[in-house]
């Protein structure tokens, strides 16, 4: 998917001058922060990164976030002053969330090739694996090497 949130695992491109930065939602303002510039984001469902869901274990904003009433309503204003006019605070799943105005369809740029593309498939050593049953049946037919 292209120009949209890239979630908990990113491969950035060092050279754009863009920063990781605040205290919350670091990651979504990177993305803005990238589309804003005229770059693309680019999300890939191809990849599995072992780690905890959300809110299942302490650490990261757990503490000094979550504990308290207002901390999620702190993490979307904080987010929302960052970018007017883009993001807003709403209420979801019963609780304040920020909302990219229009779901990120505002931003339109495409990816866009550079040179050939060597379209040999190469695995670099990955494996293709189902971690629950697929339903798909073109997606059991590469799982299955067909």
């Amino acid at each position: 998917m292209l120009n949209c949130h890239v979630y908990s695992c990113s491969l950035i491109l060092n050279s754009l001058p863009n920063e990781w930065r605040g205290q919350y939602n670091e990651d979504t303002d990177y993305c803005l922060q990238v589309l804003a510039d005229g770059w693309c984001t680019v999300l890939l469902n191809a990849f599995m990164v072992d780690k905890m869901p959300t809110m299942t274990m302490t650490g990261g904003n757990t503490e000094e976030l979550y504990q308290y009433s207002d901390g999620r309503l702190k993490m979307s204003r904080s987010l929302e002053r960052k970018w007017p006019g883009v993001v807003t605070t709403k209420r979801r799943f019963q609780r304040p969330q920020h909302v990219v105005r229009n779901a990120w369809k505002d931003f339109d740029t495409q990816l866009i090739p550079v040179g050939e593309i060597d379209r040999t498939p190469d695995n670099y050593g990955l494996e293709l694996k189902a971690v629950r049953p697929v339903r798909s049946e073109s997606l059991r037919k590469l799982i299955d090497g067909q």
